[in-house]
């Protein structure tokens, strides 16, 4: 058999119901240059007897005795492959029959990209495509316009829109990054893919050839310790894709939207350049915070400087800057700020859940309790939000999860934060509380005034 051109990493764990499904369209594909490589992290169910009952010479096979977790598990996949490209599919996803070779095609032709994608379709346990409104997955990842590079690095900055089952990736590049992902048990696809995308502009193939599916009840929920290591996860892979980044990809990809190219431009400017695109986006705390971070390492240079006052932002506002946007402002008094919450928390006849539109507030109290009130913080349940909305809680949506985070985990106190709509919240809150059973909804806004409310329905 010659040589495969594409290496299919299949890493398996418990996915029986699925797992046959997810083999046969790797198997089926009308591109055929394949080899399938499935390893299975101690399954205890009967997904290795499944994997084992497949003859295809194309199958190479890893079982470990017992769990050893998903990246050890993936890196046993990817230590056997020998193609030129890299494909993810997990064992309850799989492929319509003419995935790859669109992709293939593509990157052949096209030696500049360096991966290719697919718009996904998400999947519940029976393959129905869900809609929009049935899950967060639907609306995260992207199925618009062709991106260009420019395009598509600004709207990758912003978030992970990537589907990584649908995936194809060239194999140096895949071994440049892989190794290095282990830290990232949130987000290892997206640190792959900011890193990836420094090598060259990415390709999504406009055609729903992959399926992605979600399992068990999920209804924009995530744990409290997903929610702070996620958001960790993201700092750190942009703070490092920030610093690493050569000058003259920065300044093609970056300038011209909050920052416009310099006709000459050494490393010292494109540096103050870096730190303007960071400062000036105010409303991102994170990129604030980073660009802080950034100015706080480096020696006190003219030019930087020079460029930093060109765009507004002078010693003194940079002091400013320093004093508003540090990643714990919340955090400084939050014992005190937030005392009655961690007091519900502390409470053990309390079943504790939040619904938030603020990620960077649920992370420090989450922060917080971790470190000061490891007991409290086991009884906070939940963490209910539709972080793709301004504002969160907008219409019925608002009602349906309160309402379904109260019916999944069995909540009777509901902690709601707030900016903005305070009186519409109030009645969402309490239309939620009066449709089913008695629940205590705590609203919490962004004065750090806390009222509270008992609604009981007899």
């Amino acid at each position: 058999m010659s040589s495969p051109l594409v290496s299919i990493l299949m890493p398996s764990y418990n996915h029986a119901p699925f797992i046959k499904q997810a083999i046969e369209s790797a198997l089926h594909q009308t591109y055929s240059n394949i080899e399938l490589l499935i390893s299975d992290d101690g399954s205890t169910d009967n997904s290795a007897q499944i994997i084992q009952s497949f003859t295809d010479e194309r199958i190479k096979t890893h079982f470990f005795d017992k769990n050893i977790g998903p990246f050890n598990n993936l890196k046993a996949c990817a230590d056997m492959a020998k193609g030129a490209y890299i494909a993810l599919l997990y064992s309850d996803d799989f492929w319509e029959l003419t995935k790859l070779e669109k992709q293939v095609a593509f990157l052949e032709n096209n030696l500049a990209y360096s991966a290719a994608f697919t718009y996904p379709d998400v999947v519940d346990v029976n393959g129905r495509v869900l809609m929009e409104d049935e899950h967060v997955l639907c609306k995260m990842f992207y199925t618009g316009e062709s991106l260009s590079y420019k395009e598509f690095m600004l709207k990758l900055t912003s978030k992970n829109f990537l589907c990584a089952p649908s995936a194809l990736i060239r194999m140096e590049l895949w071994r440049l990054y892989f190794d290095k992902s282990f830290i990232y048990k949130q987000m290892p696809d997206y640190y792959l893919w900011m890193n990836i995308i420094k090598h060259g502009p990415m390709f999504i193939v406009p055609e729903r050839l992959t399926s992605h599916r979600v399992i068990g009840t999920n209804i924009s929920a995530k744990t409290v310790e997903g929610i702070g290591r996620e958001k960790n996860e993201q700092r750190l892979i942009f703070r490092n894709f920030m610093r690493d980044i050569p000058d003259d990809l920065f300044l093609n990809l970056f300038c011209g939207y909050e920052i416009n190219a310099e006709t000459t431009c050494d490393h010292e400017e494109c540096l103050g350049l870096k730190l303007v695109f960071l400062l000036q986006n105010l409303k991102e705390k994170n990129l604030v915070s980073i660009g802080i971070e950034i100015l706080s390492e480096i020696e006190y240079s003219q030019k930087v400087f020079d460029v930093l006052q060109r765009y507004g932002i002078s010693m003194n506002k940079l002091y400013e800057i320093n004093s508003t946007y540090e990643l714990v402002r919340h955090a400084r008094g939050i014992f005190e700020k937030y005392e009655m919450v961690i007091e519900l928390l502390r409470n053990p006849t309390k079943k504790v859940g939040f619904y938030v539109d603020d990620a960077e507030f649920s992370t420090q109290l989450i922060g917080y309790l971790l470190e000061h009130e490891p007991s409290a913080y086991q009884n906070l349940l939940c963490l209910v939000s539709d972080f793709e909305d301004n504002h969160g809680m907008y219409a019925g949506k608002a009602v349906v999860s309160m309402q379904a985070a109260k019916d999944v985990y069995n909540i009777n106190c509901l902690v709601v934060t707030s900016y903005q709509f305070q009186e519409e919240i109030l009645q969402l809150a309490e239309d939620a509380a009066n449709a089913d059973g008695k629940i205590e909804v705590v609203t919490l806004f962004k004065s750090y005034e806390v009222e509270a409310a008992l609604y009981e329905v007899e």
